[in-house]
């Protein structure tokens, strides 16, 4: 007997009300769920807009790597998918970071990459050691989201959409 994977999985029950949807806005943290959306947005010709940041530390410069920072894209009809803009790669299907459906706040890793357990994070000033912050990035991405669903409502993607 076959029955409907909304039905039986509790993960997949938004998937209705996601193909009701004009366009998508996504600032989810794992591969999994861009996986998704850019299956979903190709497959049903939505539009997505997807963004995030991404810290990574250089411990020899106690500075920001150069990988590090902010990513915004959007995909659908007339763009490229997710992959291709970077927001996943094949390879992390490959390692099971497709498959990891939770963040990695709720894994304990944080969204600094590459602190191991019991490393040293920088001290505030106060005694308490923290690790970078990316409320500010993602307050910019939450802007450039804004921005780039204006564009996509008003239609004018082609120009306000490149890079």
């Amino acid at each position: 007997e076959y029955g409907s994977v909304v039905e039986e999985d509790e993960e997949h029950a938004c998937l209705p009300q996601l193909l009701d949807c004009d366009v998508i806005i996504n600032a989810a943290d794992t591969h999994w769920v861009r996986f998704l959306l850019d299956e979903v947005s190709h497959a049903h010709l939505i539009p997505v807009l997807d963004g995030g940041t991404e810290l990574i530390p250089n411990d020899e410069k106690d500075e920001l790597d150069i990988g590090s920072g902010s990513l915004v894209s959007a995909t659908g009809p007339g763009h490229p998918c997710l992959e291709c803009t970077g927001h996943w790669f094949h390879g992390d299907e490959e390692e099971g970071v497709i498959h990891d459906r939770e963040p990695d706040a709720a894994r304990g890793a944080g969204y600094v990459q590459g602190l191991d357990d019991g490393e040293e994070l920088a001290d505030d000033g106060e005694g308490d050691e923290r690790a970078p912050s990316v409320a500010t990035n993602n307050g910019l991405v939450a802007s450039l989201l804004a921005l780039r669903f204006q564009a996509l409502a008003v239609g004018i993607t082609s120009q306000a959409l490149v890079g």
